[in-house]
């Protein structure tokens, strides 16, 4: 499998200083991941993250069934918990936030109100430092941007088109370039949430 452009996309230049939640995870180049869904997860919210070129197994995620806060876990292969995820309850706005192994808060993204999908992510790095990151979306989910608030470029999602067993079981798979410099969890955890906002728009 090649490296997938989608139209819309850019070109991903090297960020610095580092966009990062955890630094072992940011890319020393260009590199693009397959977001899989799962097909017949008891969860409905179970991803499968490899790299595109190598097929290698970069992270996982696992969502929480029958949750009333919508849960979901992304953990390293060995299954260290990277970003324990939630919705949380009583916003004005779809917000989710996500706190480390040891009940930090490190992301939250905010759905906004817009012609098709707008996050906007507030990130904490390792010493407590914010970052602000915006996602663009066309109005058919069918691609976005995510770029740092008045700031670089930062990655590119592209969603594939769906087979035959995708569209039965309303399942997704997205390709997502990322810029050398910055956090690949953190650009996965955001593109989950892309899912999510796209998905709640289609049922509503």
């Amino acid at each position: 499998m090649g490296i997938f452009h989608a139209s819309g996309s850019r070109e991903l230049a090297p960020v610095n200083p580092p966009v990062e939640v955890y630094d072992q995870y940011v890319a020393r180049q260009v590199t693009t991941l397959c977001l899989k869904e799962k097909t017949w997860s008891m969860s409905g919210d179970d991803f499968s993250i490899a790299d595109a070129n190598t097929r290698q197994t970069i992270l996982k995620c696992h969502g929480k069934s029958m949750s009333l806060h919508d849960r979901k876990k992304i953990k390293t292969p060995e299954g260290k918990v990277l970003y324990n995820m939630r919705d949380k309850m009583l916003s004005i706005h779809k917000t989710t936030v996500a706190e480390d192994e040891h009940g930090r808060e490190v992301l939250k993204v905010v759905k906004k109100w817009s012609a098709g999908s707008k996050l906007s992510a507030t990130a904490v790095d390792k010493n407590g430092q914010e970052q602000t990151l915006v996602l663009h979306g066309d109005m058919y989910g069918a691609s976005a941007n995510i770029e740092l608030k008045n700031g670089p470029h930062l990655a590119h999602i592209s969603r594939k088109l769906l087979g035959a067993t995708e569209i039965i079981a309303d399942k997704q798979t997205y390709f997502v370039s990322i810029a050398p410099g910055v956090d690949i969890s953190l650009i996965v955890a955001v593109c989950i949430c892309f899912d999510e906002a796209e998905n709640d728009d289609k049922h509503k």
